[in-house]
Order: C-alpha cells, then structure tokens, then sequence
C-alpha cells in the first residue's frame, strides 16, 4: 500500500484536470480584479493526504493562479489532509485554515493565511493608512497607491525586503532595527499597492508603518490595541433600516 499513500500525496484533482506538486512554473499569470473573485467561488475538488503546508497552498494557487501567501508565524512544513469535491475554492482554502486554528483575508489580490488576529484587522489595518495618506496630498496617495508586482528571492531578510520597497520609491525607511532578524523563502505575488506590500510584510510582526508629513519617511511602528475603521452617517427619519 506504499504506493497507494505516495500517490495520494501527489494527486489533487481540479475539476477534470489532474494536479501535482511541483508542476506548475514559478512565474504565474496571477488572476485580479473580478477575475480573482470569481475564480475564488469557482468549484474544484481536490484530495490532499499527508501532504507539506506551505508547498501544497503555492502549488494549489499557482495551479488555479489564486496567489496564496502563509504568513512567516506558521509552520510551512505541518501535515495537510482534506478531501473535498466541486468545493468553491475560497472556501477549500478557509477550511485548510480552519483545521489549523488559522485564518485568511484577502489583501489586495492576495490570500493572505495567517493568525486569526493577523487575519481580521490586516485589511482594515491597510485601510487605515490610506487614509492617512490623502491627508499628506495628492502625490504621496499617488506613491503609495503604486501597483508592483512583490517578489523576492529565497533567504531575503524581511528588512531587506522594506529597505528595497522604500529605497524603490524614493522613501527613508526607519526604525528597521525593530524588525526581527529572518530568513524568508522566495515569493512571486500580484501586482499590489505599497500600502499592501508594506503591510504584508509588516503584519507579520504585529506591526504597521507611519509616513512622516512630508511624506518621504515611513516607520515601522506597532499595531495598536484596536483597529477600527469609525464612520458616521446621519440617522434620517428611520436610522434602523438605514443601519441594515
């Protein structure tokens, strides 16, 4: 039965088309936009057993061209096991997360797979500082809404990686020496902002960055204890079913 187990291993089936680690090419045409949506709902079945974390989520996304990112806090090498058939394919990588005790957002065109409390502010984490960003005028919004594709090499250092991103646009990155030394594994994402690049990284350490106001520094600055996105809206004659 040797055989039998190694072949599951390898095999995922994606609707009619058969699947296996490895195969696809490192450099993906990555779907955006409402190509990434509607890929996200579209139904595969897949069979996983025993199978590595990390390779079997890049390898699953580079297949359907969903990029899938595993945030640098989870074990890349822990065991997947999950069979599911015509299952929408956001909701195959929610369950993988879900047997993890993980969670997942969506960060530009990204599946970002990481903490549960990573998972639900990093959206609204990079919401709020666009936000602070049209306070700074029109040319610093224009900077940081710049889309780039975001790859690195293998054994980059995440401070590296930052010092790139603000070297690349003409930025002062500071505070660097609060980012903790790391070796990271190569990535090849989507084009995304670089409020998004920078908070990806960020996130990963429970922090975000702050620009100076004359918008050509940025610091690498904690989370704070609550993040949340406050606006008020006037009430009208029946404010309850304005509130639905």
């Amino acid at each position: 039965m040797n055989w039998l187990k190694t072949l599951l291993r390898m095999i995922a089936v994606l609707g009619p088309v058969a699947w296996c680690a490895g195969a696809a090419s490192p450099t993906v045409k990555w779907l955006s936009g409402s190509r990434f949506e509607d890929k996200l709902a579209s139904p595969v079945s897949v069979l996983w057993a025993d199978n590595t974390l990390r390779q079997s989520l890049l390898d699953f996304g580079r297949a359907q061209q969903i990029a899938v990112y595993l945030d640098r806090r989870i074990d890349p090498g822990g065991k997947l096991d999950l069979a599911a058939r015509n299952m929408p394919i956001g909701e195959i990588l929610r369950e993988v997360a879900r047997q993890r005790n993980l969670g997942v957002s969506i960060l530009g065109d990204v599946v970002f797979i990481s903490l549960p409390h990573s998972a639900r502010r990093v959206a609204t984490v990079a919401e709020l500082r666009r936000q602070d960003l049209q306070n700074l005028g029109k040319a610093s919004a224009r900077k940081f809404a710049a889309e780039e594709r975001f790859a690195w090499s293998d054994f980059a250092t995440p401070r590296e990686i930052l010092q790139q991103l603000a070297e690349s646009h003409g930025l002062e990155v500071v505070n660097l020496e609060q980012i903790p030394h790391d070796l990271w594994p190569a990535a090849d994402l989507p084009p995304m902002t670089l409020v998004d690049r920078l908070t990806l990284v960020l996130e990963q350490f429970d922090m975000t960055f702050q620009v100076a106001a004359d918008g050509r520094r940025i610091a690498a600055v904690p989370v704070p204890a609550d993040v949340a996105i406050v606006r008020d809206y006037p009430g009208q004659a029946q404010p309850q079913e304005l509130l639905a």
